[in-house]
């Protein structure tokens, strides 16, 4: 499927990143035996099966940039569960709450609130995702302006 390969340059040399965040899909399901566990108490058998999934994405993109497993130092793995642990999104969603284009009301949050100067903006704010974010700061930032920004 798709794999989003971020690699900004680091250092003083500016020709080389220190640091790639791989993102790609994942399923829930198949972390469903550690449904009841916390971050940093799952196991071999989950931590097994993180390197696998690991592998199995850097052979990915060693087709495409040959010599990449080799390039890596380190790595860390977060699953469906680690966001789910870490942001309290429901299913470990990384893009927040499942909008229903059937009942949009019961999942889309206002910008607004019920206090003066008090806007909502990010993560499951309005529309949902990385673009979600920031067409809600966008959002924000015209309500604050007096809707001067977008009309």
């Amino acid at each position: 499927e798709s794999i989003l390969l971020y690699h900004p340059v680091s250092g003083k040399n500016k020709k080389f990143s220190g640091i790639i965040k791989i993102m790609c899909e994942d399923n829930m399901f198949d972390y469903e035996k550690w449904l009841h566990t916390k971050t940093g108490r799952r196991g071999k058998t989950y931590d097994y099966l993180k390197k696998e999934k690991a592998e199995r994405i850097f052979s990915e993109i060693e087709k495409i940039i040959p010599g990449f497993s080799n390039a890596i130092d380190k790595y860390y793995v977060s699953t469906p569960l680690t966001f789910r642990d870490y942001t309290g999104s429901p299913d470990g969603s990384a893009y927040g709450i499942l909008k229903k284009f059937n009942k949009i009301s019961e999942t889309i949050l206002p910008i607004n609130t019920k206090f003066n100067n008090l806007y909502l903006s990010g993560q499951s704010i309005n529309f949902h995702g990385l673009l979600g974010v920031s067409l809600t700061s966008l959002s924000v930032c015209s309500a604050i302006y007096g809707n001067k920004i977008i009309n």
